[in-house]
């Protein structure tokens, strides 16, 4: 996993969000991001927070979508550590 691609999605999508004032997916998200200590557990919590963010109906399909994508990029990383 590229972490810097990887980071630079989820700052294209707080961008978004901000700009949309989605204050409810800003505060599921960014506790979990500013938090990733880059360790297992760091990156566990940010992958429970993409999931829980890709099942909210109040985002359009493709940003959940991309929360989707992003989730599995990181379960699959922290399966095969």
């Amino acid at each position: 996993m590229d972490t810097k691609a990887f980071n630079d999605q989820i700052a294209a999508l707080i961008d978004v969000w901000c700009e949309r004032r989605e204050l409810g997916a800003l505060s599921g998200i960014l506790p979990a991001w500013l938090a990733n200590n880059g360790l297992t557990d760091g990156w566990g919590g940010l992958a429970d927070a993409l999931h829980s963010l890709a099942g909210s109906r109040q985002l359009p399909d493709s940003e959940r979508q991309t929360l989707k994508r992003l989730w599995v990029e990181v379960d699959y990383a922290l399966r095969n550590r």
